[in-house]
């Protein structure tokens, strides 16, 4: 008989925790749907009226100039003649700041600084070219593009910086030097050139792991040498010896000077005559300058050229892979249609069918 009422009782339940809600909560509730509603409908709005205004002629014609002018750009920045003018550039860029000189005159300094803001308004002209033309996608996928963009926003920086007066415009500074970096240019071009660049930077993770190897060994040799020769090059009162193991930075110079090979000799027969002479004692040390010389200058050295030749040999592939990437990337180069509201590209084809 009661079952009726076990039925009903969830949905009461239920309206009773409604109703049960405070007038404050359900007045916020309504205002929320209210506001949602408000900004649907502001859109729905906008959109129609942007599909207006994007269906007009004139924006037609505006989307007909834009593709034209980004193909003019794109053929005017890969064309030999942009190039041979980069080159120039670069070369009078080059000759400006190879001029400056200690106690140069007023004027010279003068033209130097017309001509670093003249050349970086020109790169500055090619690297937005570039990238209109090609499209951001296309242009980022080069690392010539990047390394240039790299070095124009480094001169637009050091500019900036010697106009608010933070920077002496001829004082020695990091940005100054990626100047320098603009004579990279040239081997954008020269395959040969441009190789031996890509297979330099590819090769930079094993020439590092090789640069902690030779870290860890002139750090050995260096202690092995402190515990060996400390405080026994003052044999000769007469003459202050340089390369000596007294203290650890300075068996850490006299082991890269071994390694270099800059009297490395003279060093030895130090540590000979430390041990009493070219007797017995004295002529078991010549062990450990044999080792450090042998083991850091031949193999170390040959491990280091095995890597740069090996990545070489593989430059030719990575470089035909890079601009193999950045002609892909120029052909999916994004339709001029793409980004607008939607149900306005067949309206673009009709309208320059009709036109």
């Amino acid at each position: 008989r009661l079952r009726w009422f076990s039925h009903s009782t969830p949905s009461t339940h239920s309206t009773s925790s409604h109703a049960s809600l405070p007038a404050s909560d359900t007045g916020s509730i309504t205002e929320t749907q209210g506001d949602e509603d408000e900004e649907e409908g502001a859109l729905a709005s906008c959109t129609r009226c942007l599909n207006k205004i994007m269906k007009t002629r004139v924006c037609r014609r505006l989307r007909r100039a834009n593709r034209v002018l980004r193909a003019r750009c794109r053929r005017a920045v890969k064309s030999n003649a942009c190039y041979w003018a980069v080159l120039l550039l670069v070369f009078l860029n080059t000759l400006t700041i190879a001029s400056e000189h200690h106690g140069q005159p007023v004027w010279l300094t003068q033209i130097q600084e017309y001509a670093n803001k003249v050349l970086l308004c020109l790169f500055t002209v090619e690297m937005l070219l570039k990238l209109y033309g090609l499209g951001p996608s296309a242009y980022v996928s080069s690392f010539f593009n990047r390394f240039d963009c790299f070095v124009v926003c480094g001169g637009i920086l050091e500019t900036t910086l010697v106009e608010v007066g933070t920077m002496q415009p001829l004082g020695i500074s990091v940005l100054r030097c990626v100047r320098l970096l603009r004579i990279f240019k040239v081997t954008r071009h020269w395959a040969s050139l441009s190789n031996l660049v890509a297979s330099l930077l590819n090769s930079m993770k094993s020439i590092a792991s090789l640069l902690l190897l030779l870290f860890l060994f002139i750090i050995i040799f260096s202690l092995l040498g402190m515990q060996l020769f400390g405080g026994k090059f003052n044999f000769d009162q007469t003459h202050t010896k340089r390369s000596t193991f007294d203290t650890f930075p300075q068996a850490l110079l006299t082991v890269f000077q071994i390694l270099t090979g800059e009297d490395w000799n003279v060093v030895m027969y130090d540590g000979i005559m430390a041990y009493g002479g070219p007797f017995f004692p004295g002529m078991l040390v010549c062990i450990y300058f044999i080792i450090l010389f042998i083991c850091g200058n031949y193999i170390l050295l040959n491990v280091f050229l095995a890597i740069a030749v090996d990545n070489l040999a593989s430059g030719d592939a990575g470089t035909a892979k890079d601009k193999g990437g950045e002609k892909s990337s120029e052909k999916d180069l994004p339709p001029e249609n793409e980004g607008l509201v939607p149900g306005v590209e067949k309206e673009e084809e009709e309208g320059t069918r009709r036109e």
